[in-house]
């Protein structure tokens, strides 16, 4: 059973359990960490912090231009409104694609040229510098014609999986994320941070 929180109208930076809570997030710039379970975080109107950390979660930012973060498990992220940014920065778990995924999340909402996935360099290793994607580290799986190289990120627009590989082989490589099947991504709607 979820444990119903909701933040008040300012600044607030709260944590919660370790079981299933849902955490309502207001006006202001809040920041959110649900911990362990299987959590529901709302976001405001303000540019809010959410991370679902630990458990399958469902974390949804507000109006603002939020961070939204699932964390491990296989999660939902919704940004409503606002430019957002799909943050990645849980263990890349799970076995050879496309037989197993580990921690994966389902962006519901993504719109190109607006929000931005990031990926945290202390996951995806060696994928480059902080800063934009390079193109040589953008693999578009339904281009049979593109060489996958060593640390880098393949997305297959037919499916709107998005893997990670750290040694150029699509049977190594690990799901992390997905987005709505025919979304045009490339390179520039990466970040890494």
């Amino acid at each position: 059973m979820e444990s119903p929180i909701k933040l008040l109208k300012g600044n607030d930076t709260f944590t919660g359990s370790g079981s299933a809570d849902k955490l309502n997030s207001f006006a202001g710039n809040d920041v959110v960490e649900a911990r362990g379970g299987a959590d529901v975080v709302l976001g405001g109107d303000g540019a809010d912090r959410l991370f679902g950390e630990g458990g399958d979660d469902d974390v949804r930012g507000g109006a603002g231009s939020d961070v939204i973060s699932g964390g491990e498990g296989l999660n939902l992220l919704t940004g409503n409104a606002g430019k957002d940014s799909f943050l990645f920065d849980a263990p890349l778990t799970g076995g050879n694609a496309p037989f197993k995924q580990g921690n994966t999340s389902t962006i519901t909402d993504f719109t190109v040229g607006t929000d931005i996935i990031q990926l945290d360099r202390s996951v995806f290793k060696d994928i480059g510098p902080k800063g934009n994607l390079p193109r040589s580290s953008f693999s578009d799986y339904s281009d049979s014609t593109g060489a996958i190289r060593d640390h880098s990120i393949i997305y297959d627009k037919a499916s709107g999986e998005i893997w990670y590989s750290k040694n150029g082989s699509v049977v190594d490589a690990v799901l992390f994320a997905r987005v709505g099947v025919g979304t045009e991504l490339t390179q520039k709607d990466f970040l890494i941070v």
